[in-house]
C-alpha cells in the first residue's frame, strides 16, 4: 500500500495513483513538466502499482485497509499521492475517514482539484475544504501561471510551481517549487518560502523528512 519515499522524501511513506488521468485540475504547463511522467515513474511495474492503488481506492475496503496498515507500521507522516490528485468526491471522503482514524499520523498533500468549481457546492471543492480543516492534515493548493489564483481557504496555503527563477507569482504564496533549480535563489517578496530541496545550495543536505515545511 504505502511505500517509503525517495531521496527527496526521506523516511516518509507515500501513496500514488496514475498521474494525468486523475489530475482533474491540471494545466497544460504542469502536464508538460510533470515529474510523475518521467524517470522511474515510467517503469511498467510502477505504472501497474499506481493503477492497483487507484482500483483499491474505489473499493469499500480502502479505508479499513489503509488505517490498519498505518497503525500496524506506526507511521508518523504520510504524503497522500506523490503522483495523481483528488479526482472524485468519494475519494476525498475516504481519505478524510482515514485521516480522522489516525490522529497520531500527520498527512499532507498538494492538489489542483480546487479548480473544479463547476461542480455543486457539496462536490469536490467543498470536500477538499473540509479535508484541509482536519488538525493532522496539511492541504496545499497548487498553482502556476495557468491555474488562476487559488481561493483563500482556512488552513490551506498555496504552493507555486516555477518554471524558472523569473516565473514568479503575481500574488502572494506561502511556498514555491522550482522546476529548474540551477542556483541558490534569492527570496522574492510575494513568496514566503522556497522549497529548500530545490535551492541547490552547495553541500545542502535536506529532505522532506528533515525540512518539515510542508507538514
Amino acid at each position: 500500500m504505502l511505500v517509503k519515499g525517495n531521496t527527496k522524501l526521506g523516511n516518509i511513506y507515500n501513496w500514488s495513483i496514475p498521474a494525468i488521468d486523475s489530475c482533474v485540475g491540471s494545466t497544460e504547463l504542469c502536464r508538460n513538466i510533470c515529474y510523475a511522467c518521467r524517470g522511474a515513474y515510467r517503469f511498467k511495474s510502477v505504472d501497474e502499482a499506481h493503477m492497483r492503488n487507484w482500483v483499491l481506492s474505489r473499493t469499500r475496503h480502502f479505508v479499513s485497509s489503509m488505517v490498519a496498515f498505518i497503525w500496524r507500521k506506526q507511521i508518523g507522516v504520510v504524503r497522500i499521492r506523490a503522483a495523481g490528485d483528488f479526482d472524485k468526491v468519494s475519494y476525498v471522503r475516504r481519505w478524510r475517514e482515514i485521516i480522522k482514524a489516525c490522529p497520531g499520523t500527520q498527512f499532507y498533500a498538494y492538489t489542483r482539484s480546487w479548480r473544479k468549481t463547476d461542480l455543486t457546492p457539496t462536490g469536490l471543492t467543498e470536500g477538499l475544504r473540509e479535508l484541509a480543516l482536519l488538525p493532522n492534515m496539511r492541504l496545499w493548493l497548487s498553482c502556476d501561471r495557468q491555474t488562476g489564483r487559488p481561493p483563500r481557504w482556512r488552513r490551506a496555503p498555496s504552493a507555486w510551481l516555477m518554471l524558472d527563477d523569473n516565473d514568479l507569482p503575481p500574488y502572494r504564496v506561502e511556498l514555491a517549487f522550482r522546476d529548474s533549480p540551477d542556483s541558490l535563489m534569492m527570496s522574492a517578496p510575494q513568496v514566503d518560502q522556497v522549497c529548500p530541496y530545490g535551492m541547490r545550495a552547495e553541500k545542502m543536505k535536506v529532505s522532506c523528512e528533515s525540512c518539515k515545511i510542508c507538514f
